[in-house]
């Protein structure tokens, strides 16, 4: 058979199948439905060719063929190159291993069907295939192979994928975000014909090596079956295999890097109420030297992030400065005669307000963000 005629063959036969069943189903169980290859056949070849097959034993009409077929997928992350809080551009190296109960389906000494995931689905990132940053690798049949999970014998395919992406930050709760990586793969079919669910006996994994700045850190990888209107058809549903990246920022240390700056500004800013009243130059030296430290503090971090809405940070960092000028307004307070705060005027009870301002504002900026 001519690889035209094959080409013709298998979208009739697509679009034969599809016509069959006008009641999708999207649930997670399968409805399965078992298409004859006699009818599909007789369809093609027509009826004289086709009683000449029956008669001479050619065809086996027996056989039939289950829809919608089920694709297995593996996923490795080998690696992400460039993940920077302050650059939309990263690399994504991954592995993928695709697995289906068929290699192909014969039929007249003929593949009717072929399962290589290259005829069925589509890889979706966010690059430019023209740019060069792209490395896709043609589907490589490994065999088949028997997977205990699973209880069944299974073709495997494997695949490599590498290219550059583009991340949109999602920094509100920074430095506390987890940020989400999606890949995508879509069938090209309806989910009458296909569907995808993770392996079992291999779930989406990474590698321990990954070339991550320090600090950040791979959480979990999530699979999720997704449905979405096909690109090529408004009236048919595809199934789309969805792995989630989570990746995380690690510990306290990165909580000290940002902030401990700040907190050191804070203390210094209260630290004047533990000089005499009379030595208002000192006082006024080191509340200016703290403004200054606070400010420069929230410069640093502002310079290692690319955000435009208010995060975490910023109410920290802004919430410390607010204080740090507080507490000048209150040594001020207590030198002018034309401001009468009693209570203020006592240095220790100075400390103890602001230091309660700033365990208040802490606390509830974090039970906002970070647990809501």
């Amino acid at each position: 058979m001519s690889l035209l005629k094959k080409i013709f063959f298998c979208l009739f036969t697509f679009w034969f199948i599809s016509c069959s069943n006008t009641t999708k189903k999207n649930s997670n169980n399968f409805n399965y439905r078992y298409i004859s290859q006699d009818s599909l056949l007789l369809e093609y070849y027509g009826k004289a060719k086709y009683d000449s097959l029956l008669n001479n034993n050619l065809i086996n009409v027996k056989d039939s063929i289950p829809f919608p077929h089920i694709f297995y997928f593996e996923f490795i992350l080998q690696d992400i190159v460039n993940f920077k809080t302050n650059k939309s551009d990263f690399i994504l190296k991954t592995q993928l291993t695709f697995y289906n109960e068929n290699e192909n389906v014969v039929v007249n000494n003929d593949t009717l069907i072929d399962f290589n995931p290259e005829n069925w689905m589509t890889i979706k990132y966010e690059g430019d295939e023209n740019n060069g940053d792209v490395v896709i690798s043609e589907s490589n049949f490994d065999g088949v192979f028997y997977f205990s999970e699973q209880k069944d014998s299974l073709a495997q395919w494997s695949k490599y994928f590498e290219s550059k992406m583009y991340h949109n930050w999602k920094m509100k709760k920074y430095p506390f975000d987890v940020q989400k990586i999606q890949f995508k793969i879509i069938s090209d079919l309806d989910t009458s014909l296909v569907r995808f669910r993770e392996s079992k006996d291999y779930p989406a994994s990474y590698l321990d090596q990954l070339s991550f700045p320090e600090g950040f850190e791979v959480s979990s990888i999530k699979f999720t079956e997704e449905f979405v209107k096909s690109y090529f058809s408004p009236d048919e549903t595809v199934s789309v295999a969805n792995f989630t990246i989570n990746i995380r920022r690690s510990g306290v240390s990165l909580f000290l890097k940002l902030f401990l700056g700040a907190f050191l500004a804070f203390i210094l800013s209260i630290s004047v109420f533990y000089i005499p009243k009379e030595d208002f130059d000192a006082r006024s030296q080191i509340s200016v030297g703290a403004i200054f430290a606070a400010v420069g503090n929230k410069y640093f971090v502002d310079s290692s992030t690319v955000s435009n809405i208010l995060t975490v940070s910023d109410i920290i960092n802004n919430s410390i400065i607010l204080l740090v000028i507080f507490n000048v307004f209150i040594m001020i307070a207590q030198r002018s005669d034309k401001l009468d705060w009693k209570w203020l005027e006592v240095d220790r009870n100075a400390v103890f307000l602001s230091s309660i301002f700033m365990f208040i504002v802490v606390t509830l900026t974090l039970l906002i963000y970070i647990i809501t």
